[in-house]
């Protein structure tokens, strides 16, 4: 039986990147798992296994030069959103593909 159960935590990722195409390419990487975000910072709900795979295709990517930080968001917490951001969501979306 599939466990549709899937736990997902909450990550910013982001980025500071000075070569056009590795930065193109991480962003590429990155979006692919975003839920929103702009510019070098993006929101990501993301299991266990996809917060390995999305570390292990950075990792593929980036050189000593390259910052790039995967933070975990304390759920716990309320998130405060400034400006005309917001709340992030999650919509408990399972991709079997």
């Amino acid at each position: 039986m599939l466990n549709l159960d899937i736990k997902r935590q909450l990550f910013l990722c982001c980025y500071d990147i000075s070569d056009t195409e590795r930065r193109d390419r991480v962003c590429s990487i990155v979006k692919s798992f975003a839920i929103g975000g702009q510019y070098s910072c993006y929101e990501c709900f993301l299991s266990r296994s996809e917060y390995q795979m999305l570390r292990r295709m950075l990792n593929a990517f980036s050189e000593s030069d390259d910052s790039i930080v995967l933070q975990p968001v304390l759920s716990n917490k309320a998130i405060k959103c400034l400006g005309v951001a917001a709340p992030p969501v999650n919509l408990g979306f399972t991709y079997i593909g």
